[in-house]
């Protein structure tokens, strides 16, 4: 990464991976243990097929006493006759939930509890009719947008960091070229109309398997790398990963956090997509110094927000 444009947090590893078009990969744990069995089943799929059969032969050679401190999940999908047959296999501990945005929900780690009971709090901003693809997103944003205000997610043990990896086209792939908006807003003085401040851009793109999260905070943009767990810091070539030159109209998520008068937060999201056509919030960003920032939100977005936000407040 260019000189003077990069800071890999020394603890924050990438946590889900893609081992082949056909499978991925979730780990969870002792940092070591994960390492290796990442590295391990790399190989293993290197010379064989990602199906079922396969992963079940890899698992019953593999020494179970080596993965004993860290949890895993697997999701492979094999196709047959036009027909997708997927299939996840989870180790270590593990706790399912249902919830009325999620069919089937696996969940680990120190914050797992303090994870779900902010997801119960949070899902009924989020609309129940909508692609799991915009569900899983307008979740992650909102996720997002309150640990920058409350922090509460650090202090509990998780958040930090976001990846989604979905299947489509028939592969697994990371949800890349995402962008996410953090607006304060707040009610002009007829209380008829609001007033939105962005003060927080995080454009995610990958360069490889290297994640960069690109930042304009209160005037001042930062870049931040996040390695995969086989990968150090030394082994990234600065021509990999390219100088910055910003963005404009990527996948666009933007949430708009309103303080109410006791002090609560109002959070409501909304993801816009210029590639299919609806682009109600237009994001132009070009990095470093002086960083240039300009973000169009439509009229129409900002009364949808506010008739959400007066919602809250009968319910």
């Amino acid at each position: 990464m260019p000189e003077g444009q990069q800071s890999f947090p020394h603890e924050l590893k990438q946590k889900i991976y893609i081992i082949k078009d056909k499978i991925a990969l979730g780990l969870a744990g002792n940092v070591y243990q994960a390492t290796m069995y990442l590295k391990d089943i790399k190989n293993f799929f290197n010379y064989y097929t990602p199906t079922e059969e396969n992963f079940k032969k890899f698992m019953d050679d593999y020494d179970k006493e080596e993965i004993n401190a860290c949890s895993i999940v697997v999701f492979i999908v094999e196709e047959t006759d036009d027909k997708l047959k997927p299939s996840i296999h989870h180790y270590g501990i593990w706790e399912e939930y249902n919830d009325p945005l999620v069919e089937c929900g696996l969940i680990t780690g120190t914050g797992k509890n303090a994870f779900f009971k902010k997801l119960r709090q949070l899902n009924s901003g989020v609309n129940k009719d909508d692609s799991s693809r915009t569900i899983n997103l307008t979740l992650l944003s909102l996720f997002m947008a309150e640990e920058k205000y409350t922090m509460d997610s650090i202090v509990d043990s998780w958040g930090a960091g976001f990846e989604i990896i979905e299947y489509a086209n028939g592969k697994f792939k990371k949800m890349d070229d995402l962008t996410y908006i953090i607006c304060q807003s707040e009610l002009d003085k007829t209380g008829k109309a609001l007033i939105n401040n962005p003060f927080l851009i995080m454009h995610y793109t990958y360069h490889g398997d290297a994640l960069t999260i690109n930042t304009y905070l209160e005037g001042k943009f930062r870049r931040y790398g996040v390695l995969p767990l086989d990968i150090k810091r030394e082994e990234i070539d600065s021509l990999v990963i390219p100088e910055y030159k910003g963005f404009q109209s990527s996948q666009v998520l933007c949430t708009f956090v309103i303080e109410k008068e006791d002090g609560d937060l109002f959070l409501a999201s909304v993801l816009t997509n210029p590639n299919d056509g609806y682009d109600a919030i237009n994001a132009k960003f070009e990095p470093p110094a002086p960083a240039y920032v300009q973000v169009g939100i439509t009229e129409f977005i900002s009364e949808q927000v506010l008739s959400w936000y007066n919602q809250s407040l009968q319910s």
